[in-house]
């Protein structure tokens, strides 16, 4: 039940708050009635079983893509789209409690090329990977893998979004992890010991550099031993010139073995390589293991 002091309370408050001009103002210090003055004052609102609020919290989702060139790929790549979702968040507070949930507001598309400009020197095997991400209307780009220095430049437009790599510089990468594979693991009749060959495919292109370039092979000859830790029957490093193939002869490094080769037990190596010069990281590229070989053949 409303208490009439709670009725006074609200039209005194509507009376200081509105015009003079609204309704008849209220003499306390003549007789006042009250019926008149309530006729007076302006209606409540409706009371709202729900009540709306649009908080205007946005979410938007990211849309990204790789854009990559190969070395002699065309310089421009062909459109990629991106797309970000773009939600708010709509709350409505009733008897139990606020309940909130989220509505899609719109979305937001945009078809973006990538274009490699300025000097670029790159090498057969290094490549170009950018990172493209739509997130509402901003667009980012990030250089994944390069083999230059890039400055990206961004230039809106429509019906596409163009993205210009400018490149800066060279810079030194890691070698092809490809450049160097195993050919030949054997040992060959009447021989003393297995003999390793891999096969180089960037020789020729290393050795038409200027300066001193090298490569560094390092291997492993291991026996396999069922049950417990391999053995290390040799473990060495060799700093080479650039070739097509590079011989191990595991006989012409005899005297370095800690034991010797044993009949019946079967051995295996352990390898990878780097290069060492100007034009790629120093970085150490693991080969693998060959198969696991008997001594001697049977």
């Amino acid at each position: 039940m409303v208490k009439l002091k709670d009725l006074l309370g609200a039209a005194l408050a509507a009376a200081l708050i509105s015009p003079a001009a609204a309704r008849p103002a209220a003499d306390f210090t003549q007789g006042f009635e009250l019926g008149a003055f309530m006729e007076a004052a302006p209606p409540a609102p409706e009371a709202s079983p729900a009540k709306l609020d649009f908080f205007n919290k946005l979410r938007a989702t990211k849309g990204c893509k790789f854009v990559s060139f190969r070395a002699g790929a065309p310089a421009v790549s062909s459109p990629v789209t991106l797309t970000s979702h773009v939600f708010e968040t709509v709350c409505e507070d009733y008897q139990d409690g606020r309940h909130c949930y989220e509505k899609l507001l719109r979305r937001e598309t945009r078809k973006v090329t990538v274009e490699l400009t300025g000097e670029r020197t790159p090498l057969p095997w290094e490549r170009e990977v950018f990172g493209l991400c739509l997130e509402d209307t901003t667009l980012t780009v990030e250089v994944a893998e390069a083999s230059h220095d890039y400055k990206i430049i961004k230039k809106p437009g429509r019906p596409v979004y163009r993205v210009e790599a400018l490149a800066q510089g060279k810079i030194a990468e890691n070698p092809d992890p490809s450049g160097i594979t195993a050919r030949l693991w054997e040992l060959p009749a009447g021989g003393e010991a297995p003999v390793l060959e891999l096969k180089d495919k960037w020789a020729e292109f290393y050795r038409g550099l200027p300066g001193a370039e090298r490569t560094v092979i390092k291997f492993t000859l291991k026996q396999d031993n069922p049950h417990w830790f391999d053995g290390v029957i040799l473990e060495k490093e060799l700093e080479l010139e650039p070739a097509e193939l590079y011989r191990l002869d595991f006989s012409a490094l005899a005297a370095e073995f800690r034991r010797p080769l044993e009949a019946g037990r079967q051995y295996y190596v352990r390898w990878g390589f780097s290069r060492k010069g100007s034009v790629s990281k120093g970085s150490f590229v693991n080969g693998g293991e060959t198969t696991r070989l008997v001594f001697p053949p049977r």
